[in-house]
C-alpha cells in the first residue's frame, strides 16, 4: 500500500454519514491541476452540485469551485454515505469534463476532507471561510464577483 492509499484510508477512518447533518467537504484536483480555471469545467461541476440538490440528496448552503479545488457546505438530506455522494460527484464531473475536453484520466485526488458542522455559529464561520477563498487567492476583490460560487446567502443579501 503506497502512502497516498494509506492517507486516503486514514481520512475515511471514523467517517459517519447522518441524514440532516451539515457537512463541509473539500477536495483537490489531481496533482493540483487548475482544472476549474476553465468556465466550462467549473460550470460542469456546478451542474453536478445542482443536480445533487435537485434529486434531494443535498441542500447546498455554499459551494465554490476554485481553480484547483472545491469547497462544499451542505445538508445531507438522505442516508447516502458521504463517501458515495462525493465519489459520485467527482466521478460524474470527471466523466463529463473529460468528454467535453476530449481528454481522459484522473481529475481529482483520491479521498476528500470532511467536517460535520454541529453548531449554528460554525455554519456561518465556515461559510465565511469558503467565501474568502477567491479573495485570499487574489482572484476577485469581492467573493460575490466570483463566477463559480453558489450560495443561499447570495440571493438574500446576507453575507
Amino acid at each position: 500500500m503506497n502512502n497516498r492509499d494509506r492517507h486516503a484510508r486514514f481520512l475515511r477512518k471514523g467517517r459517519r454519514s447522518l441524514a440532516n447533518q451539515i457537512y463541509h467537504v473539500s477536495t483537490r484536483c489531481y496533482k493540483e491541476c487548475r482544472i476549474f480555471e476553465s468556465s466550462e469545467n467549473a460550470g460542469i461541476l456546478l451542474q453536478e452540485i445542482d443536480r445533487s440538490d435537485q434529486i434531494e440528496r443535498t441542500n447546498t448552503i455554499i459551494f465554490i469551485a476554485m481553480p484547483d479545488h472545491m469547497h462544499w457546505l451542505f445538508t445531507l438530506r438522505t442516508s447516502i454515505p458521504l463517501e458515495k455522494l462525493v465519489r459520485q460527484i467527482k466521478g460524474r464531473s470527471s466523466k463529463r469534463i473529460n468528454a467535453a475536453t476530449g481528454s481522459s484520466g484522473r481529475l481529482w485526488q483520491p479521498g476528500f476532507y470532511d467536517r460535520a458542522i454541529r453548531r449554528t455559529e460554525d455554519v456561518a464561520q465556515t461559510a465565511l471561510y469558503i467565501l474568502g477563498n477567491p479573495v485570499r487567492a487574489g482572484l476577485v476583490s469581492s467573493a460575490w464577483d466570483y463566477p463559480f460560487l453558489r450560495s443561499v446567502y447570495k440571493d438574500t443579501g446576507r453575507g
